[in-house]
């Protein structure tokens, strides 16, 4: 019996009754599997938008991505786009910039 690989398939009992060709294709798909899905979470190398997870790596998204902000109210979701030099930000509705501090802004999206 070979050693626990943590993979639900290769775990199986019937594994190991496999062919070892069969055995072997399928671990090499569960590397794949494991790689792409490592690739997938590093994102784009030039991005200059990331997910900001404050615990663990941020996330690179891409270049220039539109990032959709949703609310409880649909009508006041906020899209923010990187722009280089600068931020955009576009409200479906009316946007109220309030400043906190000398580097922190407070957005709130109110209706009409």
């Amino acid at each position: 019996m070979r050693a626990s690989t943590g993979s639900a398939v290769s775990d199986d009992a019937r594994f190991d009754r496999l062919p070892k060709w069969a055995q072997g294709r399928i671990e090499l798909l569960e590397k794949s599997v494991d790689y792409w899905q490592g690739k997938a979470n590093e994102g784009p190398e030039d991005s200059d938008t990331f997910i900001k997870r404050y615990v663990s790596k941020d996330k690179p998204l891409g270049r220039g991505d539109t990032i959709l902000f949703t609310t409880d109210d649909s009508r006041h979701n906020v899209e923010v786009t990187n722009r280089g030099d600068r931020i955009e930000v576009r409200g479906m509705d009316l946007l109220t910039v309030r400043p906190v501090s000398s580097n922190v802004i407070t957005i709130t999206a109110e209706g009409f």
